[in-house]
Formats: C-alpha cells, structure tokens, sequence
C-alpha cells in the first residue's frame, strides 16, 4: 500500500512541476507577444481613468463594409488591466460592461457631473423616441 500511495506522490510532484513550467511558459510567451504588438506605430495604449466619460464601440449588424457605432457614453469604474475596462451606464439600470480599450474612445475626462442634459442625450442618442403618454385614437 505504502508503494501505491508513493507513486501517487511522485506523479502528484512531476504533475505540479509540469504545470509550473508551462504556466511559466505561457505567461513569459503572452508577455513578448503584448510588447511586439505594443512597438507596433498604430498601436497605441488608452489613456483612459478612472470617472471617465468612454463611449462604447458596437458592431453594426450586416453592415456594408466593417463598422463600428460609438454609442452612449458610459463612465469608466474600474481598470482591470491596461487593455480591459469596466465601464457603467449613466442611466436606469446602471449597468456594468467589461470592454477592451479599443472598443472605448474618449468622450471627456472626469469631474464632470451627469447632468440632465447628458441623460437626456443618452437616452435619445441611438434614435428612439420618448412617449410622455399614449391616446386614444
């Protein structure tokens, strides 16, 4: 029994080295790969922070070509890493999205309050109508 739960040791070790190595592995890859990109001209790192005003680049369904519609503005909660971003809706209900930075361009810097005008925007700003209330017709 003794030799049974010995082997099961040794492959427990060798298993967790061969894990350690690649993790290491892939790690130390994914680092060169994110600094040969970052070296590239056209790329280029968000200067975005926290309380910023982003909006927020969809992709248009069926489009004719590639396309990218920016859309309301969100105010940015938290940095995950460089390159991702939780961003927040300004209106009801206030959700939370995780985005990559280029799909987030700046709207303005933060300090600046949501004003009702702001909201107004957001809300109206992809083309939808407010109804204040319906009549018979």
């Amino acid at each position: 029994m003794s030799l049974l739960s010995t082997g099961y040791a040794e492959l427990k070790t060798a298993l967790e080295y061969l894990h350690h190595d690649v993790a290491e592995r892939a790690e130390k890859l994914r680092l060169q790969a994110r600094q040969r990109r970052n070296k590239e001209a056209q790329v280029k790192l968000a200067n975005i922070t926290i309380g910023d005003f982003v909006l927020d680049g969809s992709i248009v369904q069926n489009p004719p070509k590639l396309a990218i519609k920016w859309r309301d503005p969100f105010q940015v909660l938290r940095v995950v890493t460089d390159f991702v971003m939780e961003v927040q809706e300004l209106i009801p209900p206030f959700a939370v999205f995780t985005h990559h930075a280029c799909r987030l361009k700046m709207y303005h810097e933060g300090g600046r309050e949501v004003t009702e005008d702001l909201v107004d925007h957001i809300a109206f700003g992809d083309g939808g109508f407010h109804v204040e209330r319906l009549e018979k017709v």
